[in-house]
């Protein structure tokens, strides 16, 4: 990983325009010595590729110093990467079109518009879902006009009828539902997180909702503060899995004014995140939060980051299932609790998810009795795949995030 971090280090400085791309990397970065440090090309590719880094590193790819045929691999990966993104855009202009048709106000997030919003290019993110914020108010009518494109809720997320008792909870306790149309896999949510006191409301992200413009299109989205916010919040949620993630987080706080990093301050998830980030890149816009000696919950943050970001994932960037991880999950979702609804819904989240109340072979909704069943089977199936075929655990996972839930 230590070539990588320096080497994303010098990307990042040479892209904000600090560094000369001309001028070696050990004269910005003390002790930065990149001629004596071993670089494993195999080694150094899969990370390259755990963290889904190709797009930011390939303009670079023949300063980096790297010995082929990692160059020319970054090159075909972000040429790739770039045209899967296409039919994201193709799909988020479809969407957002229609639920404009239906009145529903809708903001475009993550993917190509923080794409757009960072770096001007919509396709800068890669291949990815499509996530989409929409008036709570208006979900239902949201959903309609989705299924009404052709996309087809997934079963197993949440409730059919998000009116029933259950759907109520389904809505109080997640965040997000998803459905898909094809390959297009499309997260619709109507909060930005589960944890509603520690990120702003719809009716505020909307007043101040930045209108992005692509191929003449206007697409809506969060506003530079709120994008930073809720970057910083994901990156919490995740563990800063993805150095990716990290990559948003400094790119966004080069577009923020005095006035936002003074709002933001006061955030506990923009101080750990960007504590985070400016761990991994250096970056002089984030020495505000990355200077200060770490308190206890920034020092566990720190050691999260480091053993979360070695670990491998899966495709959809999650670690393997472990029986302590629903509990490390827990604890960790409330690090940013803020007030006792936070700490009711998500220990509620943890302990009866709102897919339980539908069965994800017939999608059909299930009662309180079957949908316990259904957890308590899913976690016996998971402990079984987790054991191995000899009774012993498949992965070993250790650590201050011993694994994620999926």
């Amino acid at each position: 990983m230590a070539p990588l971090r320096q080497g994303l280090q010098e990307v990042l400085a040479w892209e904000s325009g600090r560094l000369d791309p001309s001028s070696q990397f050990s004269q910005a970065q003390p002790g930065g010595d990149r001629s004596a440090m071993a670089v494993d090309p195999q080694a150094l590719w899969a990370a390259i590729r755990r963290h889904r880094l190709e797009i930011v590193l390939a303009p670079w790819h023949d300063r980096l110093g790297w010995p082929q045929p990692l160059p020319q691999e970054l090159v075909e990966r972000a040429r790739h990467q770039r045209l899967a993104a296409l039919p994201l855009l193709a799909g988020a202009i479809e969407v957002l079109e229609a639920l404009a048709v239906a009145r529903v106000r809708a903001l475009l997030i993550k993917g190509p518009a923080l794409a757009l919003q960072t770096t001007g290019d919509a396709t800068a993110r890669g291949r990815g879902d499509l996530d989409v914020l929409v008036d709570p108010c208006q979900l239902q009518l949201a959903i309609v006009t989705l299924e009404g494109l052709g996309f087809r809720r997934l079963p197993g997320m949440a409730p059919l009828d998000l009116s029933s008792s259950w759907g109520r909870y389904a809505r109080w306790v997640g965040y997000e539902l998803s459905l898909q149309r094809g390959p297009l896999l499309l997260d619709l949510h109507w909060d930005l997180g589960p944890l509603r006191s520690s990120l702003p409301a719809f009716e505020t992200l909307w007043q101040q909702r930045e209108l992005l413009t692509y191929q003449g299109r206007r697409l809506a989205t969060l506003g530079r503060r709120h994008s930073f916010l809720h970057s910083c919040d994901h990156g919490v949620k995740d563990r800063w899995i993805s150095l990716r993630s990290l990559v948003d987080i400094e790119r966004l706080a080069r577009l923020l004014s005095e006035d936002d990093r003074q709002a933001l301050g006061r955030y506990k998830a923009v101080r750990l995140s960007a504590l985070v980030a400016h761990n991994v890149t250096r970056s002089p816009w984030l020495e505000a939060w990355g200077q200060i000696a770490p308190d206890r919950s920034g020092r566990r943050a720190l050691a999260v980051a480091r053993w979360s970001q070695g670990q491998t994932v899966d495709d959809r960037g999650r670690l393997a299932w472990h029986p302590l991880g629903r509990l490390a999950d827990w604890r960790h979702a409330l690090l940013l609790a803020r007030t006792p609804a936070d700490w009711i819904r998500t220990t509620a989240s943890f302990v009866l998810l709102p897919g339980s109340f539908n069965d994800p072979k017939t999608g059909m909704d299930l009662s309180l009795p079957a949908a316990l069943v259904q957890r308590l089977g899913r976690i016996s199936r998971n402990l079984v795949t987790w054991a191995g075929p000899l009774g012993g655990p498949v992965n070993g996972l250790r650590g201050p995030g011993a694994g994620r839930w999926r």
